[in-house]
């Protein structure tokens, strides 16, 4: 939106990002039921001060009590040249580099924060969370269609055994509630992210939440890069993510190597979740872009051998 002021104060931007309520009648209905809109509006004014990342800033934000509406005027960041990515582009592996360090310092300045069980308190968890019951029946509704739809891209495994983490959903969320949690994106797929020349930054905040910061590095890496480049430097990365947590301050004690790598693992249990979801719905995304994330959900599961390792946390 380009803006005509009668007397322009110093620095005024001229043009502004202007995000609404979807149009739609039915992501319209989802958003006021999840409260996305309200979460977003919520995040710019209560938490984007406190996070040392590339954010937009808002210069105004407001959302209704009840239902979906909201508004919010955000800066305009084709001004300073920032580049946005598709999960159906590539993306440079100095690109996951970078995006590996933007999540170490985003997660550690807010590791086990106060804030968390204070002012920002109204962050969605596994605690509070009253949409839980909802999603929980939003995506086992969802397996099925999914399946269907979209068999010929899917591996027999995945097919055949992809039912189970609906059954044991309730373990799989209390083994991800566990601590240390921080603030988490929640959404982290490469269309939420821009680029500008070094650093990344991170968009469409509307399921911030208090979790594992290891579900935004696995839901990228898992979701957003390609196949092979994620097998080829998975260590890498993930190694890469711990390291910047530690040079930020989180105590090795908090960063077991086995456990991260098996939580990081479990999070390919989610990503299947969310791409199954995504691909059931029939205006959310392109098919071409399902399918890509199909793909790269089903080769997670299967490479981190998810199924053996949500039989082990049923079972703890």
């Amino acid at each position: 939106l380009r803006v005509d002021y009668a007397t322009a104060p110093p620095g005024v931007p001229e043009t502004i990002f202007v995000k609404l309520t979807p149009p739609d009648t039915g992501t319209r209905l989802f958003n006021g039921l999840m409260q996305l809109g309200r979460t977003e509006v919520d995040f710019y004014r209560d938490i984007r001060p406190c996070v040392p990342i590339l954010a937009p800033n808002a210069f105004c934000g407001r959302a209704a009590r009840h239902g979906p509406r909201f508004v919010l005027l955000l800066d305009d960041l084709t001004i300073a040249g920032a580049r946005f990515a598709t999960i159906d582009a590539p993306i440079s592996l100095d690109d996951v580099k970078n995006v590996m360090r933007l999540f170490g310092r985003l997660h550690a300045s807010q590791w086990e924060s106060p804030r968390l069980e204070t002012e920002w308190r109204w962050l969605r968890s596994f605690e509070r969370n009253r949409n839980l019951p909802l999603e929980r029946w939003i995506s086992a509704r969802s397996n099925a269609p999914c399946i269907e739809r979209y068999a010929d891209i899917l591996p027999k495994e995945v097919r055949e055994c992809s039912g189970l983490i609906h059954v044991h959903r309730n373990a799989l969320e209390r083994y991800w509630s566990a601590g240390p949690r921080t603030l988490i994106h929640g959404d982290s797929h490469v269309g939420n992210m821009f680029f500008c020349e070094d650093e990344v930054g991170l968009l469409d905040w509307q399921v911030v939440q208090r979790g594992q910061g290891i579900r935004d590095v696995g839901y990228f890496l898992m979701n957003s890069v390609d196949v092979e480049m994620r097998r080829g430097h998975e260590r890498e990365l993930v190694e890469l993510y711990v390291g910047t947590l530690r040079s930020r301050g989180v105590p090795d004690a908090e960063l077991d190597p086995d456990l991260l790598w098996d939580r990081y693992r479990s999070q390919s249990l989610y990503v299947w979740i969310a791409s199954s979801v995504t691909a059931s719905m029939a205006r959310l995304q392109p098919d071409e872009v399902k399918r890509r994330a199909l793909v790269r959900a089903s080769a997670a599961l299967l490479d981190h051998d998810a199924f053996a390792l949500l039989d082990s946390i049923a079972k703890a």
